[in-house]
């Protein structure tokens, strides 16, 4: 209790948590977005008993852990993840992993590496989840 939403939309059809695809990532450059969504991923993990209630006891937002695959092509964008990698790491995300095209490939055969120097792959806490049940667990709760 003790929360307002603030949506210009009330119906939520053309909110932009309804218009996403409902990804969440800890791949970011700044401390304070890794931390923000390392919140977000263990409430998603808990979301089925955080959201639970007597009206509604199973709450399921199919929150799938596949992870983000980002690329670079460049020395410049090499060095950029690596900074990265240390400020998810230092935030408390120690999922993300910085991968050699040798390793990609073998992980993601289908993908056309030919220009490719680097990866950064969210092993874990990346994906991707259902936003309209995890609206109406977030409504229902909030009752």
């Amino acid at each position: 209790k003790g929360i307002t939403v603030l949506e210009m939309d009330p119906s939520y059809r053309s909110s932009s948590a309804m218009l996403s695809a409902g990804g969440i990532r800890q791949q970011f450059s700044v401390r304070e977005n890794v931390e923000m969504s390392l919140y977000g991923r263990d409430f998603l993990r808990q979301a089925d008993t955080l959201l639970a209630t007597s009206f509604n006891p199973i709450v399921d937002i199919n929150f799938v852990e596949h992870g983000y695959l980002f690329l670079t092509s460049s020395s410049t964008g090499v060095e950029q993840m690596m900074k990265n990698q240390k400020v998810q790491q230092e935030a408390g995300c120690t999922d993300i992993e910085l991968l050699p095209t040798k390793e990609m490939a073998k992980l993601f055969p289908w993908l056309n590496l030919n220009d490719i120097l680097m990866g950064s792959y969210g092993r874990s806490g990346e994906g991707w989840f259902d936003p309209w049940a995890y609206l109406q667990g977030l409504q229902e709760k909030n009752k």
